[in-house]
């Protein structure tokens, strides 16, 4: 976990890819609270706007924008 590449930005499936499989990754989505927003956002692609390692896991952070 020493060198873990950045995936901020990245859709998921290229953020695990880059991360590879041997490694346990957590997922965490976010939401905005906004409903015309969340209407918005539906169908977009989930994007990797935070990254951190706990206790030998992977949590990756992601959004939806427009």
């Amino acid at each position: 976990m020493d060198k873990m590449p950045l995936v901020i930005g990245y859709t998921i499936e290229k953020a695990l890819q880059i991360i590879g499989s041997e490694s346990n990754v957590i997922i965490d989505s976010t939401s905005t609270p906004y409903k015309d927003k969340i209407e918005e956002r539906q169908g977009n692609i989930p994007i990797v706007v935070r990254q951190k390692v706990e206790n030998s896991k992977i949590i990756l952070t992601t959004s939806l924008f427009k």
